[in-house]
């Protein structure tokens, strides 16, 4: 059960960071961590120019219906629009858990007043929220979680990936994260619960 408790804090510090600007208490957190002593107006700078904002240049989109239709060319990635509509197939598990993604303490620039459903940092958030004990005493729960994470998930390796090919120091620190998350998801469903 330590394990388990274990991926519910990284996937909620992952979730987190794909979904919040960091803070300063973030901040000395990954140098307390990493020794990496990291401005915070360049790490939040680098949140919205990666995760947030299109028009940066550096936008990499963290939502998944984007992010799989992404086209690659060479080194340069060419994503469609996200979609109002985007994780409407994800709504069936969050409503089994009572997770809604709308009430989730999300600090993203008001430019963004509806996040689709398949955010890679609510889908992380919602993994988070299952682990809990309340919902692993219920019938199903692993089943449900393990078929989640299978037809969810995908995406979030290869979006992990690009985003630990990137120069930003803060960039590549949440790609460790969700590099961390991504083990530990993987560890979960190759066990028999």
């Amino acid at each position: 059960m330590c394990e388990v408790e274990e991926l519910r804090r990284t996937c909620d510090i992952a979730g987190s960071l794909l979904l919040k600007s960091p803070e300063q208490e973030l901040i000395d957190w990954i140098k307390q961590c990493t020794g990496q002593n990291l401005a915070i107006k360049e790490c939040q700078q680098a949140f919205y120019d990666y995760f947030c904002f299109p028009q940066s240049g550096l936008f990499c989109p963290p939502y998944n219906h984007v992010f799989s239709n992404g086209l690659r060319h060479g080194d340069i990635w060419q994503f469609p629009a996200a979609s109002f509509e985007g994780g409407a197939e994800e709504e069936d598990f969050y409503q089994k858990f009572n997770f809604a993604p709308s009430m989730l303490n999300i600090k993203l620039p008001m430019v963004h007043k509806h996040v689709p459903g398949d955010h890679f940092g609510v889908e992380l958030l919602f993994i988070s929220c299952v682990l809990t004990n309340e919902n692993l005493n219920t019938p199903d729960t692993w089943s449900i979680l393990k078929g989640f994470i299978c037809a969810h998930l995908p995406g979030l390796k290869g979006y992990t990936h690009l985003l630990g090919s990137q120069t930003d120091p803060y960039i590549k620190v949440v790609a460790e994260c969700l590099e961390e998350c991504l083990s530990g998801l993987d560890y979960l469903l190759s066990i028999d619960s």
